[in-house]
């Protein structure tokens, strides 16, 4: 939602080029391109989406405006982490140095084109920063637009448009910069970033199986689950009937009794499940829809 309002401004601060029928053409095949590359993710999306409602969309489940407000940060952080603290959000050394040099830049910049998406990244930053602190309004903002969980998950869009700031920032500064110079750059960049070693916290022999184990949903589980968060990604009839998740057995089901399929070689290992299906009566095969619920 939030890459679509920022993309739909800034096509809006070009609507002029759009009168270019290659721009156009250029456009409509990267959105093409783009539909292509995440139809992984959007089909089974959509897919899913329209067989079932989910707990997900409603209010309360994803969007909790409490929850949203409690993780508004405090400008300090920004800047630098106190040894109490369990997350980092600094913007980081390198990149206000070279925001820094922002009012030095600007004034070099001479094309108005440029100037103009130039200003476009600079103040979306700001405005991405803005609205990760406390002072920012957001729980009078539009349910949609509090999906987004924590007012942290937007520093990473200031971190895209300040990389470009920064960036130019630097270029335009330095257009005759020697060998040396580089080097001596380069030298002060790993100087600085140096002391943030101590901030990161590093797991020695990372297991992803053994940090998040498959736990089986049962009378015991908890509110919060490895792979259903509250249990909001259910559908809504899962959600209700939650008892019944807990209380199943870990077999294959075949929902159709009058078909004569039997499983056989069942074999369930954590989130691997293996089983042959065999036909009975050959009908079955050729006329008989056969609907398999297992549970993972």
């Amino acid at each position: 939602m939030y890459t679509a309002i920022f993309a739909f401004i800034y096509v809006l601060i070009n609507i002029k080029k759009l009168k270019d029928k290659r721009i156009i053409k250029q456009l409509i095949i990267n959105i093409l391109l783009i539909l292509v590359i995440t139809a992984f993710f959007w089909v089974p999306l959509l897919e899913h989406k329209m067989m079932a409602n989910y707990e997900v969309f409603k209010p309360g489940r994803m969007e909790r405006t409490e929850v949203l407000v409690a993780y508004k940060l405090d400008f300090y952080r920004l800047l630098f982490t106190k040894s109490t603290d369990y997350m980092i959000y600094e913007i980081g050394i390198i990149t206000i140095i070279s925001l820094l040099l922002t009012p030095l830049a600007v004034k070099k910049i001479k094309d108005k084109e440029y100037y103009k998406i130039y200003l476009f990244m600079l103040i979306s930053g700001i405005a991405s920063v803005i609205m990760t602190l406390k002072i920012f309004p957001f729980e009078y903002m539009p349910s949609i637009l509090k999906m987004i969980q924590f007012t942290f998950r937007l520093l990473e869009f200031s971190s895209f448009f300040f990389s470009i700031i920064s960036a130019i920032n630097i270029v335009t500064l330095s257009k005759k910069i020697e060998t040396k110079e580089i080097i001596i750059l380069l030298v002060a960049i790993m100087v600085l970033t140096i002391p943030l070693k101590s901030h990161l916290r590093t797991l020695e022999n990372y297991d992803e199986t053994k940090l998040w184990p498959a736990v089986e949903v049962n009378e015991n589980t908890g509110r919060v689950h490895a792979g259903l968060a509250s249990f909001e990604y259910l559908p809504t009839k899962a959600f209700k009937n939650r008892s019944y998740i807990e209380t199943r057995g870990q077999n294959v089901i075949v929902l159709n009794e009058n078909s004569s399929c039997q499983i056989e070689n069942e074999l369930k290992d954590g989130t691997k499940m293996s089983f042959d299906i065999k036909y009975v009566l050959e009908e079955t095969r050729n006329r008989t829809a056969i609907y398999i619920l297992f549970r993972l």
